[in-house]
């Protein structure tokens, strides 16, 4: 089997547990009532925690992934996440808050190790022509995997919200496949990578356009994120519109936007050429101001749920093969470390900004969505000027 072909399996098995921690997303209201004691804010943490520490690990494996295996960084990363279904199925509501805080710091190593080796071993071992197409692939399977787990999760969390966490079963064969069939590096990317001169003369030419893709990204990640911060509680407690198995379908819907974002990644760049990100950050606004305003019944949340799903997926991948192509083979572990680093700083800080952003408008769930969907299209302004005037089609 050609390492292209390892690439593209591998890959594909590890991106599909990557948005397993939305399981949390379907059940953040039952845990919030299994702790009483504690304050929202604090249970919230169970989602921005793991984002914050996948930043740091992101910038850490970005830069030993020249020089360790990258069989064992996946690998590890896999065990990692695994963890943390154990820790949260059997120490959920019964042990110390505090475990659940560690059980999320092992999810968020995991997902730290995944998101930069995935984008890292795509570009080492696919055709240039081929690497956003197969990101498009990666992040649709990456969906279709949350799509399936949250859904199975919310039932599961009816008669008791910690089977929920049964889910996490599924990293069994994944961490086999990955202790398999992971590529390792290139030997002529690892021999370039190893004369310590060349190392950091790539490093020096790490270019300004890098920072500002990923602040981009970041940025847009920030704003769409408050509707999987924010839908377990729409749903449950707010508007009362359902239990978490409503919670779990509707964040399915979420990743079944992404799925598409994905699938037609290629024909929309194609077609909308530099304005396809600008679009897409706008249909992402839309559904943040769709659920924020039809609260009446799940329609709202269906909706934003299609429109924001599609923006984060279409977004992640836009950059990644943005970053990936202003980059030498050696220098793309570093850029990937860049891209998710940002990114994961935005998912931590998003609760914090998108809070105060809200209380100047009222502080409702309803001001937590309107100020998603302003940065959202504050986004979509700067892609336009960003790449707007270019001609090519983004998915070459």
């Amino acid at each position: 089997m050609t390492n292209e072909k390892k690439a593209a399996i591998s890959t594909g098995y590890t991106m599909f547990p990557t948005m397993i921690l939305l399981v949390t997303t379907t059940v953040l209201a039952y845990i919030m009532q299994a702790y009483p004691t504690v304050a929202p804010s604090t249970v919230a943490l169970l989602m921005t925690i793991p984002s914050l520490v996948s930043t740091a690990v992101s910038f850490l494996v970005g830069f030993i992934a020249n020089r360790v295996s990258h069989r064992l960084i996946v690998t590890f990363g896999m065990v990692c996440m695994f963890a943390c279904g154990i820790i949260m199925y059997f120490g959920g509501g019964t042990a110390p808050f505090s475990l659940l805080i560690m059980g999320v710091v092992l999810l968020g190593i995991g997902m730290g190790c995944n998101s930069v080796m995935t984008g890292t071993i795509v570009s080492l071992h696919m055709p240039r022509e081929k690497i956003g197409s197969q990101m498009g692939i990666n992040n649709s399977i990456r969906n279709v995997g949350s799509m399936l787990l949250t859904a199975v999760a919310g039932v599961l969390a009816v008669s008791r919200w910690q089977n929920a966490y049964l889910v996490y079963l599924v990293f069994i064969p994944i961490i086999i496949v990955a202790a398999t069939l992971t590529p390792e590096m290139p030997e002529e990317a690892r021999q370039a990578a190893a004369s310590r001169s060349g190392e950091q003369k790539e490093k020096a030419r790490i270019p300004g356009v890098i920072w500002v893709i990923s602040l981009l990204g970041s940025v847009f990640y920030l704003g769409q994120y408050v509707f999987s911060l924010n839908i377990s509680n729409y749903i449950v407690n707010v508007y009362q519109l359902g239990t978490s198995a409503q919670a779990g379908l509707v964040t399915s819907v979420y990743t079944l936007g992404g799925v598409l974002g994905g699938l037609t990644f290629r024909w929309w760049s194609k077609a909308f050429k530099g304005m396809a990100s600008a679009a897409v950050y706008l249909l992402a606004a839309a559904g943040l101001l769709i659920t924020a305003f039809v609260t009446n019944s799940l329609a709202g949340a269906f909706a934003g749920a299609v429109l924001t799903g599609y923006g984060a997926t279409f977004s992640s991948t836009f950059c990644m093969q943005q970053v990936a192509l202003h980059l030498s083979p050696s220098q793309r572990s570093i850029g990937s470390s860049i891209y998710f680093g940002c990114t994961g700083v935005a998912a931590f800080l998003t609760t914090y900004i998108i809070n105060d952003l809200a209380s100047l408008i009222g502080g409702s769930m309803t001001a937590n969505f309107i100020m998603g969907a302003v940065i959202c299209g504050i986004c979509a302004l700067w892609a336009a000027l960003m790449f707007g005037r270019k001609k090519e089609a983004q998915a070459e």
